[in-house]
């Protein structure tokens, strides 16, 4: 990974996060680790991901460790002008546990580094256990609605 690669990004918070690079995505490259990922955790056919991923406007990013670009944390698809989280996804080990800060908050890195912004309603195209966690909360940091896509 060379260094136009990598992106410093700030949270909500203004702390920054240097852990893991940010990268765009190559579907020959990072194709594989995308479908087989969001098959996985949405219990979806890939054919779901791989047209919602293709609008418009869409921008996937992944995030890696600098020094392992081949070995991916997570990654997110975002479009900007609808301030819409497509679907996002990061590796288990990389999630913030319950009553624990996570030192990574990779998913909110990449919505930021993607231009979704958190002072308005947040769209979410696929709907599943996180966010609906993250609605659960007393005072959700994030203002979610579930806004499924028609794809065609």
């Amino acid at each position: 990974m060379n260094s136009a690669d990598r992106t410093l990004v700030l949270h909500p918070e203004g702390a920054l996060i240097t852990h893991f690079a940010v990268v765009d995505y190559d579907g020959r490259r990072h194709g594989r680790f995308l479908r087989d990922s969001f098959v996985r955790s949405s219990r979806r056919p890939a054919a779901h991901i791989e047209r919602a991923i293709m609008r418009p406007g869409v921008r996937v990013l992944l995030a890696a460790p600098h020094d392992d670009g081949d070995n991916f944390l997570g990654w997110g698809a975002f479009h900007r002008g609808e301030n819409r989280v497509v679907y996002v996804y990061v590796k288990h080990l990389y999630r913030r546990r319950p009553g624990e800060e996570s030192p990574f908050r990779i998913a909110t890195s990449l919505a930021i580094a993607a231009g979704i912004t958190h002072e308005r309603p947040v769209l979410c195209s696929f709907w599943g256990k996180v966010p609906g966690k993250l609605l659960a909360r007393r005072d959700p940091a994030y203002p979610l609605e579930y806004a499924p896509q028609v794809l065609s």
